[in-house]
């Protein structure tokens, strides 16, 4: 169930916004915080797609700290279209920096200091799909090992066939992949030019020692 739903307006020309739902399992109780956006458009001019994670890092971080949440109790999903590609430093900083604070910093948050860095957490759903599916994986497009299992691609146009839609997460469960399209996007079968990218996760629950889903 939804406990807590925030806007983030990003403070620049183009307009877009992230979305961050902080859920609750009805059963386990635990909590999960899922945080979708769609970054600027070109990736070409990367240096605005990386202003707008950096404001999108801090003014998370400034939410936990206002509802008195230490990040690292909270698991996060992270997810949306980046429109840039697995080899970019966007998706380096993704991975290996976003939403990483010291537990005495977010205690501390005077919304002056930059954001701190630990050891990256966040990976890629399709990378546990690949490790957990393979049979399952070579029925519908082979993933490429190079990026982590990242797909080939999520979105195919007359102009471009790469992948610049993610989910990261740090406790997944499993993964369903859609199938690779026939004739570019949208068809008759996809209506979007992007893939619907699905994922199923699990929570340990310490209390009981059971699984939630």
């Amino acid at each position: 169930m939804v406990v807590y739903v925030k806007r983030f307006y990003y403070k620049d020309i183009h307009c877009r916004v992230a979305l961050m739902a902080i859920l609750r399992h009805r059963t386990s109780g635990a909590y999960v915080a899922v945080i979708n956006t769609h970054l600027y458009w070109d990736p070409e001019q990367e240096d605005v797609q990386l202003q707008e994670l950096f404001y999108l890092n801090q003014e998370v971080r400034r939410t936990f700290f206002s509802l008195g949440i230490i990040a690292s109790e909270l698991p996060i999903v992270f997810c949306g279209d980046f429109n840039n590609v697995p080899q970019s430093l966007l998706y380096r900083f993704v991975r290996g920096y976003m939403f990483n604070y010291s537990d005495q910093e977010a205690r501390n948050f005077n919304g002056s200091r930059p954001w701190a860095i630990k050891n990256g957490v966040l990976k890629s759903a399709y990378s546990y799909y690949q490790r957990n599916n393979s049979e399952r994986t070579s029925r519908s497009f082979t993933l490429n090992k190079e990026i982590e299992g990242e797909p080939p691609f999520t979105t195919v146009t007359s102009r471009r066939c790469h992948t610049v839609d993610y989910i990261c997460e740090e406790s997944l469960r499993e993964e369903k992949l859609t199938g690779a399209p026939c004739g570019g996007l949208p068809n008759s079968c996809q209506p979007s030019d992007h893939l619907s990218l699905m994922a199923c996760f699990e929570f340990l629950v310490p209390r009981n020692k059971n699984n939630a889903r």
